[in-house]
């Protein structure tokens, strides 16, 4: 305990400031509590909105991991942050854009020396913030994970920053969210020279021309690249993806018709992808269906959209499959029924997930608890029900174990 300290409370139990709810004595006892830990190394605050942690963390002095996932970015806790000089891991991710928050950022990253992994997602860094962030990375020499939003960037600070994270050859992981006022090429062209990538998430909403060309040209010379996600990303994908990708998040609604072409046809040259996470609307479900056939060898398998029952039978035909998640709100009896004949032949299940709405009635529609009772090999059935599944909503929640 006196290492590690992670909190997870619902918002009945603090009155947030932030949220305009008032300060409680709950949560200075909480401060104040986290405060007198000063040994603590390790503290996840995520979503948990503490008004003074600031004051806390001046009496941390060997914290290496920190969570403040949702915090408001102000210069007091930017302050508070900048003294942790132990600090390997800084979250300060936000679920939805913000703008104009990012101006001390930058200004934190010389006194971070030690920084291993800094998620900066959803505060979006417009034009001179790149510019500030851009001088100041060589600060940090030993990055391994950045996730970062750039709002706006012209060619000339676009091609700074992709040169200082060029630079950062430790790096395995980039997650970069790109705005429709930043000039994308530079960051695309640095990407085969960052020789120890592994895992990359491009966040694309504005199809450029050019930069789509060189996006296309790029992906197969990622050759060290096992994770790619290109669920956020509207440009095309060519003939050939990175050739060792071990996990691949695509979004069907966000590509063009010539891309699900080449797709079915990349896919089959990839023997070592063995998870895959696809959103599809309706109309694609014969779509997803020929990309399915390409992946005999797929082990997880995740699909966000319609079920629909014409995908069962393809499930049926993937006998390595070992976990698979299906997220559709609108999930209904005739489709679990579809899904409970498919179950049988997919004796490698390990694990299944239903994210889904409350169309099925599980106690009174008891078939495909029945069939999951009698695959050999199942540890865990999770259904999640109630409605969008976001961090902000909290869902009926069943997980059965071992059944």
């Amino acid at each position: 305990f006196e290492d590690t300290l992670t909190l997870f409370f619902s918002d009945t139990t603090f009155g947030y400031t932030s949220r305009g709810y008032g300060h409680s004595s709950e949560e200075r006892t909480v401060v104040c509590a986290i405060q007198a830990l000063t040994q603590l190394v390790h503290l996840n605050l995520s979503g948990i909105i503490l008004d003074g942690i600031a004051s806390a963390l001046k009496q941390l002095p060997n914290l290496e991991y920190l969570n403040l996932l949702r915090y408001p970015i102000t210069p007091v806790l930017t302050k508070a942050i900048s003294g942790r000089t132990h600090l390997r891991h800084l979250n300060l991710g936000q679920p939805f854009p913000i703008f104009d928050s990012g101006q001390a950022l930058p200004t934190i990253l010389p006194l971070l020396p030690s920084l291993h992994t800094l998620f900066l997602p959803g505060i979006y860094l417009n034009q001179p913030e790149v510019q500030k962030f851009a001088e100041k990375l060589d600060d940090v020499s030993s990055l391994r994970t950045l996730a970062l939003s750039i709002h706006s960037g012209d060619e000339e600070t676009m091609t700074r920053l992709a040169s200082a994270i060029r630079r950062q050859t430790t790096l395995r992981r980039l997650w970069i969210d790109f705005g429709s006022q930043a000039e994308l090429a530079p960051c695309l062209l640095i990407l085969p020279q960052l020789i120890g990538l592994e895992n990359l998430t491009l966040g694309i909403d504005t199809v450029d021309p050019t930069a789509s060309q060189i996006f296309v040209d790029v992906l197969p010379q990622l050759n060290s690249l096992t994770h790619l996600d290109l669920g956020s990303s509207v440009y095309p994908i060519g003939h050939s993806l990175p050739p060792n990708l071990v996990e691949l998040r695509i979004n069907l609604e966000l590509l063009p018709q010539r891309s699900l072409t080449h797709l079915a046809n990349t896919l089959h040259n990839m023997p070592k992808l063995n998870f895959l996470v696809v959103q599809y609307a309706e109309a694609q479900v014969t779509t997803l269906t020929q990309l399915l056939k390409k992946l005999p060898q797929l082990e997880k398998l995740s699909l966000i959209g319609k079920f629909g029952e014409g995908l069962a039978p393809q499930l049926s035909i993937l006998g390595s499959l070992k976990q698979l998640t299906i997220n559709d709100q609108n999930f209904t009896n005739r489709e679990a029924q579809a899904l409970s004949r498919a179950l049988p032949n997919m004796s490698s299940l390990t694990k299944i997930c239903f994210k889904i709405g409350t169309a099925v009635n599980f106690k009174e529609e008891n078939f495909l608890i029945n069939v999951l009772r009698q695959l050999p090999k199942l540890e865990q059935v999770t259904f999640l029900s109630g409605g969008r599944h976001d961090e902000d909503v909290h869902p009926n929640q069943l997980i059965i174990r071992n059944h």
